[in-house]
């Protein structure tokens, strides 16, 4: 695949799948609130394909930490799992 052409969620989406150790260098630095929407979005309903009391009961920092997206955590949501929430 060509990386000129690799989207965004493609790109976390090999991430998760491990094909990446860690996201390009330049990968936080275009990111819009549309972007981290549609990849947190992914995240939770179709990589952890969680329903919403899974949700309530195990979504939290430790689930970053597990899938290499403390990096994302930090630095868009001020380490707090809920403001995720708040953006999906």
């Amino acid at each position: 695949m060509d990386k000129e052409q690799t989207t965004t969620l493609q790109l976390f989406q090999q991430k998760l799948n491990g094909e990446l150790k860690i996201f390009p260098q330049s990968f936080f630095q275009f990111l819009t609130q549309e972007d981290l929407k549609e990849m947190m979005r992914y995240f939770i309903e179709d990589f952890l394909q969680w329903d919403e009391k899974k949700i309530c009961n195990e979504f939290n920092t430790i689930i970053f930490i597990r899938y290499g997206l403390r990096t994302v955590l930090n630095n868009f949501f001020e380490g707090d799992p809920k403001l995720v929430l708040d953006l999906v």
